[in-house]
């Protein structure tokens, strides 16, 4: 019996020997420390260098690629260079400015609802006059986004609103350095190309002709470019399609008046 208790204490000793051995290697290495003691003595972990193949950070990606808002400046509100309130001011049926660089043609443009012979025989200021105005119909809306706007205007032999312009457009080199007209609306400008100047029937065109039909829209083109006369100029390199815009001006045809004279554009832009 006295054997077997000296074993057992010698073994318990031997076990008391080692535990106090490894709780001395610990705590030498602080690793106790990071169980059972105070944390922030130690400090967050080393930062290491990012491995050139990483992927980078949002912001990284954002340095690399700035917005594309950035990179482009806002563009400027628009500012018409007409003075539509004080036109409003003289007549409310203005709604918009013609001009043809290059020729005496500067007019507004009016419409007078449920009325659209009132300016044949008025002014742009809504009074008496045989010049008249340039005009469109109940047909059209203000807004020129129509398939086809058409604009009025007398032939007059003083050259006073579409009275030169037979004269202009019959001549093929005018017609090919002057093929721009710029219509100016209280909050855009449009701008449009002249691909046709040609002698036409006086049948009412926006009566009889649904241009919201294509095979109508191309009927009539196609009737346009097949006109053969001395007083017609075409520019066959402009192709139009029915989404298109079309700006026709339609006056008195010198020396037939059964007959118009249509000068014909398709808008090219919007500012």
């Amino acid at each position: 019996m006295k054997r077997r208790a000296l074993i057992a204490l010698g073994t318990a000793l031997g076990v008391l020997s080692a535990v106090f051995a490894v709780m001395a290697v610990l705590r030498s290495g602080g690793l106790t420390d990071n169980v059972t003691g105070d944390l922030s003595e130690y400090g967050p972990p080393e930062e290491t260098e990012t491995p050139a193949d990483a992927t980078p950070s949002p912001s990284a990606w954002a340095d690399a690629f700035p917005a594309e808002a950035d990179s482009e400046p806002a563009k400027e509100p628009y500012e018409s260079p007409v003075d539509f309130d004080s036109l409003k001011e003289i007549n409310a049926d203005i709604y918009a400015w013609m001009e043809i660089p290059g020729t005496n043609i500067s007019y507004p443009i009016l419409h007078r609802e449920g009325d659209d012979g009132y300016y044949l025989t008025h002014g742009g200021d809504g009074e008496k006059s045989k010049d008249g105005a340039l005009f469109s119909e109940d047909y059209n809306g203000l807004d020129f986004s129509d398939p086809v706007t058409i604009v009025y205007g007398h032939n007059m032999k003083s050259g006073n609103m579409f009275g030169n312009l037979q004269e202009y457009y019959t001549n093929e080199d005018f017609f090919k350095e002057n093929g721009e007209i710029d219509v100016y609306l209280p909050d855009r400008k449009l701008k449009y190309h002249i691909f046709a100047a040609v002698p036409f029937s006086s049948f009412h065109i926006l009566y009889y002709c649904d241009f919201s039909n294509e095979r109508i829209f191309y009927a009539f083109i196609d009737s346009v470019y097949s006109i053969r006369s001395l007083n017609a100029v075409l520019d066959d390199d402009v192709e139009i399609r029915p989404d298109d815009k079309i700006l026709i001006l339609s006056t008195c045809l010198k020396g037939d008046d059964t007959r118009r004279f249509l000068v014909m554009a398709v808008q090219q832009s919007t500012d």
